[in-house]
């Protein structure tokens, strides 16, 4: 641990996403050990990314609400706090949303290694929980895992349900194309896809996770099979 202490007289904040269907050990240690420094009061700030249901924050503001509340009831007030492109405007806005509950109080903000963490004022105490022991269970191996397990009880159809009912649409960039032979338009070429039928423009769906650029990949001898005059 870094810049510890205890202060009775400070509101303590944690800062965290905790996207994980349970806190692992990892959680608790940090939790335990800002409730262990003994402040007036605990308040929870958990991120809140501006899209929904993503594969990096999956779980909504309100389930995650009441999953640090049955772990740790009673010991803070939960608090949602956007997340901002910019380091030190989303530093300005923790303060300015945790302010009007502190009053004339201290502040005390808990993280772990964030650059962010930087840009709070000087009358603004940071500490660095650093954790002593690696724990693998982190929350991104978590979701991995979660990610591949099926099951068969409502709760967790109810879940599916509930997960793509609350997510933006899905957007698929496309690309088309009016390729002619020269500049008398006289040939237009046109593609047809395997097990198709029907001719269509030369172009299709770009893959964020595959595609660099929205340019055509592939060999001249496979462009050839496909485009007809």
């Amino acid at each position: 641990m870094k810049n510890t202490f205890k202060n009775e007289n400070a509101v303590g904040v944690v800062i965290g996403r905790f996207q994980v269907a349970e806190l692992h050990q990892g959680h608790i240690n940090y939790i335990k050990f800002v409730l262990n420094q003994h402040h007036d009061m605990n308040i929870m700030l958990l991120g809140l990314a501006p899209t929904k249901a993503t594969k990096r924050n999956p779980l909504d503001f309100d389930s995650r609400r009441r999953m640090i509340e049955e772990a740790f009831p009673g010991k803070f007030t939960i608090m949602y706090q956007n997340d901002l492109p910019d380091d030190k405007e989303w530093a300005n806005a923790v303060i300015k949303n945790i302010a009007p509950i502190a009053g004339n109080r201290d502040i005390v903000l808990y993280g772990g290694r964030d650059n962010s963490l930087n840009y709070f004022p000087d009358n603004v105490k940071v500490v660095i929980y650093e954790p002593t022991v690696y724990l693998p269970d982190n929350g991104t191996e978590q979701r991995i895992i979660a990610g591949k397990q099926v099951k068969g009880t409502k709760d967790w159809r109810l879940g599916c349900l509930y997960a793509t009912q609350n997510r933006y649409d899905t957007v698929f960039p496309t690309v088309d194309c009016a390729i002619f032979d020269d500049n008398t338009y006289e040939y237009l070429y046109l593609a047809k896809k395997e097990k198709e039928k029907k001719l269509r423009f030369v172009g299709g769906f770009a893959d964020p996770r595959r595609d660099t650029s929205f340019e055509i990949q592939q060999d001249e001898k496979q462009a050839k099979k496909q485009i007809l005059k």
